[in-house]
């Protein structure tokens, strides 16, 4: 991971959680990385990327690319796992499971809030109304 404080012009390396995967960055500036520790494991820093938490992990079913995993609406944030199912969470610091579903490899979610994920077969695409 490398980190960029002056437009893009120079950039400096930083550590991060071996294996990652996958980056988010709120708007808070709270950075996201999911890595395979433990299956798959949702690692948190509040300061920039100098330290991380490991705030949850699961064992997925299948590995595979995170393209479309992280969605906010309203103060909630839906985090779908690919091979696990979809967390919901206000804070990216406590997990609760939404939709366990072991076949969703993609997440996507329209302005009401409806979220439409992909299995991982391409074959199958399931809508779930939120109700929250």
């Amino acid at each position: 991971m490398y980190k960029s404080e002056d437009d893009g012009k120079t950039w400096t390396a930083m550590e991060a959680p071996e294996f990652s995967i996958k980056l988010y960055v709120t708007e808070n500036d709270e950075i996201i990385i999911i890595n395979q520790d433990y299956g798959f494991s949702i690692y948190k820093s509040t300061d920039m990327g100098e330290n991380y938490t490991r705030k949850f992990s699961v064992w997925p079913e299948f590995g595979t690319l995170m393209d479309h995993i992280f969605h906010k609406y309203g103060d909630i944030y839906y985090v779908l796992l690919p091979g696990y199912g979809i967390l919901k969470t206000p804070d990216l610091e406590n997990f609760e499971i939404y939709w366990r579903n072991n076949a969703l490899n993609d997440l996507f979610m329209d302005h009401n809030g409806m979220l439409i994920a992909r299995d991982w077969e391409w074959d199958k695409v399931y809508y779930r109304k939120n109700s929250e």
